[in-house]
């Protein structure tokens, strides 16, 4: 780069400004990095810190085509364009042919980062191209959500570069298989290790969810289990390096739902079964008064549905003997609007009659 990095240089703060037989020569000269770069690779000191250079390479390149990138946002320029051009081609060289000495950890300039991310933004505008049920929704946004956190700042390093077209890629070949469904791109995207926190809640909220239709818990949770360690990881991809493994993640999460389950079922079979509590409320209202004390804090619990798996089985209220799961399910997820506004009458009640304990006190 020494031969060319003054001038460059010019080129970007334009002080002094070239004449058009320079910016010629500079073009010509710029176009031979290449060369120069196998050059001085074969060089015996160069073999012995290749590591150190081709560092110093990227991210002088990185540098300059950003200052190049800057400029061109406010004045374009052609024959800063055409530099652009020029250095970005050496860096894509650079990167095939540096094997394990380039940093794929280092965010990637503009230039490359833009033909790619308008590629894939064509993608992620037709959302609906990997799921083909207008009610998984909620993954299309989550999908969305998770390209643009993990893209934007300002640019991907390159291996997010490599990955997003890797998955993006796998994705769009799904949707030419008549099979193609919401089960099947969940299943890419463990097979891909998409192991941002917001995927992995949303999928094991999916088998939450199907607790309610499920005959036994523990068995429904041991087949959640076998599902996921069915997945295939694929070699060396990984969305974000700093978290665990998909896989590794939702087969803990599984595996303390299926303790969780064991213990409640060795616990119901020891303890002797109390009366159950008679509650004056409707299903609705008692969906409320429970969720009001969890959200609150007052009962803490790290597994809901367990929780109101069991006040089904230890309550009556009003209009019934029996409580069933699946209806203070519901009730507990979708408040009732009128029920909404009895449990705020409720509520006064209980204030005014903490009031008057403390005027008593």
């Amino acid at each position: 780069m020494f031969s060319v990095n003054d001038q460059l240089l010019q080129v970007i703060e334009e002080s002094p400004k070239l004449t058009k037989e320079q910016e010629q020569a500079l073009v010509a000269e710029t176009s031979k990095l290449s060369i120069s770069y196998f050059s001085d690779l074969c060089k015996h000191a160069a073999r012995r810190s290749v590591a150190q250079l081709v560092h110093g390479v990227q991210y002088l390149l990185f540098w300059m085509l950003e200052k190049i990138y800057e400029k061109q946002q406010r004045d374009r320029n052609h024959f800063r364009e055409k530099i652009a051009t020029q250095l970005s081609s050496f860096l894509q060289l650079l990167q095939k042919n540096s094997a394990g000495w380039f940093n794929t950890d280092a965010p990637m300039p503009h230039y490359l980062w833009i033909p790619i991310h308008d590629e894939l933004k064509k993608f992620l505008q037709a959302g609906k191209t990997f799921v083909l049920e207008q009610t998984e929704q909620e993954l299309v946004s989550i999908f969305q959500s998770i390209y643009n956190s993990t893209t934007t700042q300002p640019t991907p390093s390159y291996r997010q570069a490599v990955y997003w077209q890797k998955l993006t890629g796998a994705l769009q070949l799904n949707t030419f298989n008549p099979d193609n469904d919401h089960t099947k791109c969940v299943y890419t995207l463990l097979c891909f290790n998409f192991n941002h926190s917001l995927f992995v809640q949303y999928v094991f909220r999916c088998y939450v969810q199907g607790i309610v239709s499920a005959e036994s818990v523990e068995t429904h949770w041991q087949q959640a289990f076998q599902h996921i360690n069915r997945v295939i990881p694929e070699t060396g991809l990984k969305l974000l390096t700093d978290e665990d493994d998909c896989k590794k993640s939702l087969l803990k999460m599984i595996r303390n739902e299926i303790n969780a389950a064991f213990f409640s079922k060795e616990a119901e079979n020891m303890l002797q079964k109390n009366l159950p509590f008679h509650y004056n409320l409707t299903v609705a209202q008692l969906a409320i008064f429970f969720r009001m004390q969890i959200d609150a804090g007052m009962l803490q619990t790290e597994n809901t549905s367990e929780v109101l798996r069991y006040l089904s089985a230890h309550a009556v209220t009003t209009r019934a003997d029996t409580i069933g799961v699946k209806s203070l399910y519901n009730n507990y997820h979708q408040p009732d609007r009128a029920a909404l506004q009895i449990m705020m009458e409720y509520n006064n009640r209980m204030r005014n009659v903490l009031k008057s304990l403390f005027d008593k006190t």
